[in-house]
């Protein structure tokens, strides 16, 4: 005997790739954990002008290099700055670069890299060997000359980065396109009449999201990576984000 199934239970072909991803999601406590700490974390650093206790540029020579206290969180540094202030104004910065980079990388990488996939011959040759070349450029000595003449401006860091870190997303989506385009759902939307724009757009890069996903989280972190690099070489970031940023 078979089961009918519920009325409010959808089938799983007619969900669309963002559902299955959050149900996914969802099912996956780790990643949930995960998401939850971020948020905090985030929501933390965009609050310092209301919870932070100092001025994070206030020094204080009676207080220098005092130790974890009540008063001082996690102590000062060699200036009497309360280093817990410092850590939410800079994890602003941060959180800014590492996201807004990131975005820039991955949807520079997407769009090549599905390009590249989906088009094919001379189309994917040439793209594919500017990839090649970017790959062979050292990143972080051509960052800090990019940054010193960019005097380290934040949205000057973030679109250096960002143009600099789309490579690796642009090859796995054009892996994943070149997989994607050969599917029945495919060949039949493309002999509906549908064009090559719609087909890459609405059937093609929305069932690429899993890498393209994972390109973005694994952005984030390297951008972290690569902005405190460039400032433990001597580059130096305003603690406050620009006009109008909201983190």
């Amino acid at each position: 005997m078979t089961q009918t199934p519920k009325h409010d239970e959808q089938p799983r072909d007619s969900l669309s790739p963002l559902t299955l991803m959050w149900a996914q999601l969802r099912r996956h406590k780790l990643a949930l954990v995960s998401c939850v700490v971020f948020i905090i974390l985030a929501a933390t650093c965009m609050l310092a002008p209301l919870i932070a206790p100092y001025d994070a540029e206030a020094i204080n020579l009676g207080s220098i290099r005092l130790p974890p206290s009540f008063t001082h969180w996690m102590g000062t540094d060699d200036l009497g700055r309360d280093l817990f202030t410092r850590v939410l104004f800079g994890g602003r910065i941060s959180i800014l670069i590492g996201v807004l980079s990131a975005v820039i990388g991955t949807g520079l990488g997407t769009l090549i890299g599905a390009v590249a996939g989906y088009y094919g011959g001379w189309t994917d040759s040439v793209l594919m060997r500017f990839t090649d070349t970017a790959y062979s450029i050292p990143t972080l000595p051509l960052l800090i000359v990019l940054s010193a003449y960019a005097q380290a401006a934040v949205l000057s860091m973030i679109l250096i980065i960002g143009f600099l870190s789309w490579m690796t997303t642009a090859r796995v989506v054009r892996s994943k396109v070149l997989s994607l385009k050969e599917m029945d759902y495919v060949e039949a939307v493309r002999s509906l009449g549908a064009s090559h724009r719609r087909i890459l757009m609405r059937h093609i890069v929305p069932n690429a999201l899993g890498p393209i996903i994972v390109g973005v989280t694994l952005g984030v972190g390297n951008a972290i990576i690569i902005e405190s690099s460039l400032s433990f070489s001597g580059s130096v970031f305003n603690l406050r984000p620009p006009r109008g940023a909201t983190c």
